[in-house]
């Protein structure tokens, strides 16, 4: 994963959805809204992506999936 993209991730075992930074040398997830912290990786921190989100699917477009 790079830097600006949205990562499926684990920290310290509280898996989340937030885009990957670099803050101050240090990696941090950052959260969409404003009502949840950047949260910085500090040392000892347990760090895990899962994945990379490539695209958004509307609940609209899902549910007409399982009816195709």
């Amino acid at each position: 994963a790079s830097p600006g993209e949205i990562v499926v991730a684990a920290l310290n075992g509280e898996a989340l959805i937030r885009r990957l930074a670099i803050i101050d040398g240090s990696f941090a997830l950052q959260a969409a809204s404003d009502g949840y912290p950047t949260l910085k990786v500090e040392e000892g921190d347990e760090l895990s992506i899962w994945g990379v989100v490539r695209q958004r699917l509307a609940v609209s477009d899902v549910a007409q999936a399982a009816w195709v």
